[in-house]
Protein backbone atom coordinates (compact mmCIF):
# COMPACT_ATOMS: atom_id res chain seq x y z
CA UNK A 1 0.00 0.00 0.00
CA UNK A 2 3.16 2.34 0.66
CA UNK A 3 4.34 2.05 -2.73
CA UNK A 4 1.20 3.14 -4.15
CA UNK A 5 0.71 5.84 -2.22
CA UNK A 6 4.35 7.14 -2.77
CA UNK A 7 4.01 6.88 -6.45
CA UNK A 8 1.41 9.79 -6.67
CA UNK A 9 3.68 12.19 -4.87
CA UNK A 10 5.56 14.99 -6.58
CA UNK A 11 9.27 13.95 -7.19
CA UNK A 12 11.08 16.61 -4.70
CA UNK A 13 8.32 15.92 -2.10
CA UNK A 14 10.70 13.21 0.48
CA UNK A 15 13.20 16.46 -0.81
CA UNK A 16 10.51 19.26 0.73
CA UNK A 17 9.36 17.32 3.73
CA UNK A 18 12.40 15.67 4.78
CA UNK A 19 10.83 12.29 4.65
CA UNK A 20 14.10 9.70 4.47
CA UNK A 21 13.70 6.08 5.39
CA UNK A 22 13.51 6.79 9.40
CA UNK A 23 10.79 9.32 9.48
CA UNK A 24 8.64 7.53 6.70
CA UNK A 25 9.35 4.53 8.91
CA UNK A 26 8.29 6.89 12.06
CA UNK A 27 5.20 7.98 10.09
CA UNK A 28 4.08 5.10 8.61
CA UNK A 29 4.45 3.69 12.31
CA UNK A 30 2.39 6.24 13.89
CA UNK A 31 -0.51 6.66 10.96
CA UNK A 32 -1.03 2.59 11.29
CA UNK A 33 -1.29 2.47 14.91
CA UNK A 34 -3.87 5.49 15.22
CA UNK A 35 -5.49 3.88 12.31
CA UNK A 36 -5.68 0.49 13.75
CA UNK A 37 -7.22 1.78 17.40
CA UNK A 38 -10.81 1.81 16.31
CA UNK A 39 -10.60 -1.58 14.35
CA UNK A 40 -9.21 -3.40 17.26
CA UNK A 41 -12.08 -2.19 19.92
CA UNK A 42 -14.62 -2.85 17.35
CA UNK A 43 -12.96 -6.49 16.45
CA UNK A 44 -12.00 -6.98 19.68
CA UNK A 45 -14.69 -5.21 22.06
CA UNK A 46 -13.96 -3.01 25.10
CA UNK A 47 -15.56 -5.28 27.32
CA UNK A 48 -13.11 -8.12 26.85
CA UNK A 49 -10.06 -6.30 26.44
CA UNK A 50 -11.13 -4.51 29.67
CA UNK A 51 -11.84 -8.23 31.31
CA UNK A 52 -8.49 -9.28 29.69
CA UNK A 53 -7.08 -6.36 31.06
CA UNK A 54 -8.44 -6.59 34.84
CA UNK A 55 -7.57 -10.25 35.00
CA UNK A 56 -3.50 -9.68 34.50
CA UNK A 57 -2.25 -10.37 37.96
CA UNK A 58 0.12 -7.35 37.69
CA UNK A 59 -0.92 -4.68 35.98
CA UNK A 60 1.92 -2.22 35.91
CA UNK A 61 4.80 -4.81 34.88
CA UNK A 62 2.42 -5.85 32.16
CA UNK A 63 2.25 -1.73 31.24
CA UNK A 64 5.76 -1.97 31.61
CA UNK A 65 7.61 -4.51 29.56
CA UNK A 66 4.65 -3.76 26.77
CA UNK A 67 5.96 -0.26 26.52
CA UNK A 68 9.69 -1.86 26.99
CA UNK A 69 8.73 -4.27 24.38
CA UNK A 70 7.16 -1.77 21.81
CA UNK A 71 10.23 0.60 21.98
CA UNK A 72 12.52 -2.11 21.52
CA UNK A 73 10.67 -3.21 18.46
CA UNK A 74 10.41 0.36 17.21
CA UNK A 75 14.35 1.06 17.97
CA UNK A 76 15.11 -2.20 15.95
CA UNK A 77 12.85 -1.39 13.30
CA UNK A 78 14.39 2.30 12.88
CA UNK A 79 18.36 1.02 13.47
CA UNK A 80 16.94 -1.59 10.20
CA UNK A 81 15.66 1.19 8.44
CA UNK A 82 18.96 3.63 8.77
CA UNK A 83 21.27 1.00 8.06
CA UNK A 84 19.31 -0.92 4.97
CA UNK A 85 18.82 2.75 3.19
CA UNK A 86 22.52 3.18 3.32
CA UNK A 87 22.75 -0.27 1.03
CA UNK A 88 21.26 -1.55 -1.72
CA UNK A 89 18.45 -4.37 -2.64
CA UNK A 90 20.91 -7.39 -2.81
CA UNK A 91 23.17 -6.98 0.48
CA UNK A 92 19.14 -5.82 2.28
CA UNK A 93 17.86 -9.42 0.80
CA UNK A 94 21.09 -10.96 1.87
CA UNK A 95 20.74 -9.52 5.20
CA UNK A 96 16.95 -10.03 5.76
CA UNK A 97 17.76 -14.42 4.87
CA UNK A 98 20.70 -14.42 7.72
CA UNK A 99 18.72 -12.93 10.05
CA UNK A 100 16.15 -15.68 9.75
CA UNK A 101 18.65 -18.38 9.60
CA UNK A 102 20.31 -16.33 12.74
CA UNK A 103 16.73 -16.78 14.66
CA UNK A 104 16.28 -20.42 13.73
CA UNK A 105 19.98 -21.13 15.72
CA UNK A 106 19.56 -18.55 17.98
CA UNK A 107 16.57 -20.28 19.24
CA UNK A 108 17.77 -23.47 18.66
CA UNK A 109 20.58 -23.19 21.15
CA UNK A 110 18.69 -20.87 23.76
CA UNK A 111 15.30 -22.23 24.12
CA UNK A 112 14.90 -25.26 26.18
CA UNK A 113 13.04 -27.96 23.79
CA UNK A 114 13.21 -26.60 20.80
CA UNK A 115 14.48 -28.46 17.75
CA UNK A 116 17.17 -28.05 15.01
CA UNK A 117 15.25 -31.16 12.56
CA UNK A 118 16.44 -32.02 9.16
CA UNK A 119 14.12 -29.86 7.57
CA UNK A 120 15.19 -26.76 9.13
CA UNK A 121 18.96 -27.54 8.66
CA UNK A 122 18.03 -27.95 4.79
CA UNK A 123 15.55 -24.89 4.66
CA UNK A 124 18.53 -22.63 5.94
CA UNK A 125 21.07 -24.21 4.01
CA UNK A 126 18.69 -23.27 0.99
CA UNK A 127 17.98 -19.73 1.97
CA UNK A 128 21.61 -18.77 2.05
CA UNK A 129 22.52 -20.54 -1.08
CA UNK A 130 19.81 -18.94 -2.65
CA UNK A 131 21.09 -15.51 -1.18
CA UNK A 132 24.57 -16.45 -2.46
CA UNK A 133 23.39 -17.13 -5.76
CA UNK A 134 21.52 -14.14 -5.88
CA UNK A 135 24.13 -11.71 -4.90
CA UNK A 136 26.64 -13.45 -7.08
CA UNK A 137 24.13 -13.33 -10.01
CA UNK A 138 23.46 -9.67 -9.62
CA UNK A 139 27.12 -8.77 -9.20
CA UNK A 140 27.82 -10.27 -12.19
CA UNK A 141 24.96 -8.87 -13.92
CA UNK A 142 23.80 -12.21 -14.73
Amino acid sequence: MRVCVKRGLPKDFATRTNLDAANEHCMTTLLSFLLLIPLALYAEGTASLSKGYDALPNKNAFLMDTAICGMCWYLYNEMQNKVLSSLGPVPTAVGNTLKRVAIFVALYYFTVGETFPLPKIIGCAIAIAGCLAFAVCDSMKV
